[in-house]
């Protein structure tokens, strides 16, 4: 629909499409600085201790907690001699299900409280599954929100709380928590105290995970509800007199990677009062329906008449518009209409011609964001191009796994702007299937690091 993407174009919708060298120039310089400076853009470089090639081992029986926005999922992977490993699945709860219901229990801290009932609950499903507790000596922990690692011999690598203020996904458990407490030391003594004799943890984020699900990547990244990436340095693992390699670090790219103001479309809006501001605000899932109520009050303003119901809609009392849509609506317009319609509370608003506008929207939103993920995909080796002509990055991604637009479009893009002599692939990794449940991506990252970690370790000590 030219009339649509004309309005889009005025809009300065395709700014950034147009502008790809230069926010590739941006991503590689803020990949250079990463960690370095403060009074500029530039990405993190939080070390997670873990050494970028993996060490072939396997640590007989470890514990993997998956912590996320809504639930927190456990597993255990056991080594076996016939394969390898296996994989038991043993719960998968809401977090509100670890909530205290009595008085003391809500005003105790939120995050023992909630490490408490884990263990707990850890040890009872373990226990019921035939599974030896005193066996299980190393975990792996994936926390979604920012953390800086820290090295500490008494329990591995353990995460302190960082960027407080800007853990934004509201789960209860985090209410007391605070810039640098100790996570894994929590995690320990709770687990301690049910009587599992834990020795070693490593908690990360769940963007370095994913880099250490797939053996031999060479960088990690995630493009779902958010979208964040690894970057590689070298460091020293575990201490100054140790030789110096390279680290997964956790870039918090998307979130980090600020865009130049001129750039964004006048629709680009996450709220009534807060612009687009960084690459993350126009790519990933927990975002692009809140672009997209945007985008359409701006066509509707801009004389697309056929929206003029839909926007008095959104403008009546007991509507909240930021909360209209999710990311499977926006692709199920041009994927399975009858569907969309099957999720609205108000299918009449949505004839013909409305979904035909609605389509060509989302379609521009998400080719622009798989664009967008394509030079992120670039920023995470961007410091390592000169050092090789073929990469690997290892991806999770829901919208690459539900929508075929985004992962081809993203494919295609990167492969647009890397230098003709440098190849790099992106390659989904999937969750692990089992029959009671999935083993997710990051879980299986998890395990890996847990095995070159303890591996790398005991060879420095020799």
């Amino acid at each position: 629909m030219s009339r649509i993407t004309d309005i889009l174009k005025e809009s300065g919708f395709y700014r950034m499409q147009e502008q790809t060298d230069a926010l590739c120039a941006q991503a590689q310089e803020m990949n250079r600085l990463a960690g370095t400076r403060s009074d500029v853009p530039v990405f993190e470089a939080f070390p997670s201790f873990i050494p970028s090639k993996r060490v072939q081992a396997c640590v007989s029986q470890e514990l993997v907690i998956d912590i996320g926005g809504t639930s927190t999922k456990v597993g255990l992977r056991t080594c076996t001699e016939s394969d390898g490993h296996s994989w038991n699945l043993l719960f998968e709860k809401k977090n509100d299900e670890f909530r205290p219901d009595d008085e003391s229990g809500r005003s105790a801290h939120s995050f023992k409280v909630f490490v408490d009932l884990l263990s707990q609950a850890i040890l009872e499903e373990a226990r019921s599954s035939g599974v030896a507790v005193e066996d299980i000596h190393y975990c792996g922990i994936i926390w979604s929100n920012a953390v800086t690692n820290r090295f500490d011999p008494e329990i591995g690598v353990t995460g302190i709380v960082a960027s407080r203020s800007k853990y934004s996904k509201g789960e209860w458990f985090l209410r007391d928590l605070k810039d640098g407490d100790n996570l894994g030391e929590l995690f320990t003594d709770a687990l301690h105290e049910v009587g599992i004799p834990l020795r070693y943890l490593i908690l990360s984020n769940d963007t370095v995970f994913t880099m250490t699900a797939l053996p031999d990547s060479d960088a990690g990244m995630v493009a779902s509800t958010g979208l964040n990436g690894t970057i590689v340095k070298e460091l020293s693992l575990f201490g100054e007199t140790q030789k110096d390699q390279d680290i997964i670090c956790n870039g918090e790219i998307g979130g980090r990677f600020v865009i130049e103001d001129s750039l964004f479309s006048e629709g680009d809006w996450i709220s009534d009062s807060q612009k687009a501001r960084t690459i993350e605000d126009v790519t990933a899932g927990r975002f692009l329906p809140l672009i997209f109520v945007s985008h359409i009050r701006l066509l509707a303003e801009n004389g697309v008449t056929e929206l003029a119901p839909l926007l008095k809609y959104f403008e009546s009392t007991e509507v909240n518009e930021w909360e209209e849509y999710r990311a499977k609506d926006m692709a199920l317009l041009f994927v399975d209409k009858p569907f969309f319609l099957e999720r609205r509370k108000n299918p009449e608003l949505y004839t013909r011609e409305v979904l035909d506008i609605l389509e060509t929207l989302s379609h521009e939103l998400y080719v622009r964001s798989a664009h967008l993920c394509s030079i992120v995909a670039y920023g995470t080796i961007a410091n390592k191009i000169e050092e090789g002509k073929s990469f690997v990055i290892a991806l999770d991604s829901r919208l690459s796994r539900e929508v075929p637009l985004f992962r081809d479009q993203f494919n295609r893009s990167l492969e647009e702007i890397l230098p003709e002599t440098v190849v790099a692939r992106v390659q989904l990794v999937e969750p692990l299937v089992l029959e009671d449940g999935k083993i997710s991506v990051p879980m299986q990252g998890a395990a890996n690091a847990l095995d070159s970690l303890v591996a790398t370790e005991l060879e420095q000590a020799r």
